[in-house]
């Protein structure tokens, strides 16, 4: 199997698994040439540039292969990845850094606010899911307050505690500038640190880098802390503010997040098992399993079969393929989707054959 072809198309529907929608390219200038995962283009797929270049999986490969040269320069020019990283993982930096790869939280250099301190974050997250296209005053009131009619001062104060909070940047300018520009909108100041804009940096490095990549994708895994946004979404009581009901229709919706570590776990994976260090690749299956509680992609499981195989751990192989046959209410593995059938015929035909 060309392990280095995005999981999502070889995935079939389920009754108890989420169809993956294509990715899209990215829409941000800094990911040209990547889709909305980090994952890189295929060249034929890559427009040529224009004044405002556009730009979009998994993979073993030629590590440029089909990549245009023009793009892999811009790709490959990402000299603030290492620093932006450095000041991410640095508790004493002053710049924003706000995490979704597992259960939300902001860190800024302002006081937090005395009260709703959920309800804040989430300004702050909905806002860095816009990015510089930013949010209106109607938005923003669409958005953190569904079916509700707000007055425009609830949504000063929100802000106005918000930009306290947030502070200001290295520069001295605030992290939540006032809507005084032409469209009248609310973003967040270019500099802010969002994990998984990092995670699609170093996904796409690595991608660039081919088998020497390990170490990136490894560093973009470290990311995770477990569900994407878990939690966020939970209301307390029919009474009160729906949270985050903006987020289905958001570029970071939890399962779009959780497709793209799954996949980046099932690239790592392959490296390491390229060069025998079987006890990263369980690390790697870990994470899957942090962010896909449910389990239910079907590449962490034939990831963890793949390690058990390579170990000569048959016993725990018939286990884990057990599991999956339950997890997924089957009752032969037969009853599997034909892609994973196929790889677990490809894996250990005298397996399945047994039993």
């Amino acid at each position: 199997m060309n392990v280095w072809t995005r999981s999502a198309q070889s995935r079939q529907p389920t009754a108890s698994a989420p169809v993956d929608e294509p990715v899209p390219a990215a829409t941000e200038e800094w990911a040209n040439g990547a889709d909305a995962h980090g994952h890189l283009l295929p060249a034929p797929a890559i427009a040529a540039p224009s004044a405002e270049p556009a730009g979009n999986t998994l993979p073993k490969p030629a590590p440029t292969a089909g990549i245009d040269t023009r793009w892999r320069r811009a790709l490959d020019d990402d000299a603030a990845l290492d620093a932006d990283l450095a000041d991410w993982r640095n508790p004493a930096s002053t710049r924003l850094r706000i995490a979704i790869l597992g259960p939300v939280d902001v860190q800024a250099a302002g006081p937090p606010p005395d009260e709703r301190l959920r309800f804040h974050r989430e300004i702050v997250v909905y806002l860095a899911s816009r990015g510089r296209h930013g949010a209106t005053g109607e938005q923003l009131d669409a958005a953190l307050w569904p079916d509700t009619i707000v007055s425009p001062r609830s949504r000063r104060v929100a802000i106005s505690r918000t930009r306290r909070w947030l502070a200001e940047t290295p520069d001295g300018e605030p992290w939540l500038p006032p809507n005084n520009s032409i469209d009248r909108t609310y973003h967040l100041h270019d500099g802010y640190l969002l994990d998984w804009h990092l995670f699609r940096r170093l996904r796409t490095r690595a991608e660039l880098a081919g088998p020497d990549g390990a170490a990136d994708l490894r560093r973009a895994l470290e990311l995770v802390r477990g569900r994407p946004l878990a939690g966020a979404d939970l209301t307390y009581s029919t009474r009160y503010r729906t949270p985050y009901a903006w987020l289905p229709d958001s570029a970071i919706q939890p399962h779009h997040l959780v497709s793209a570590i799954v996949d980046t776990v099932h690239q790592y994976v392959a490296l390491c098992l390229d060069t025998g260090d079987l006890a990263s690749a369980r690390w790697a299956v870990d994470i899957a399993w942090q962010a896909d509680q449910e389990r239910a992609e079907d590449h962490p499981w034939l990831d963890a079969i793949r390690i058990a195989y390579r170990a000569g751990h048959r016993s725990e192989v018939r286990t884990l393929l057990d599991d999956l046959v339950q997890a997924r209410d089957a009752e032969v593995p037969e009853d599997l989707t034909a892609a994973t059938y196929r790889e677990i015929i490809t894996l250990m035909p005298e397996i399945v054959r047994v039993g």
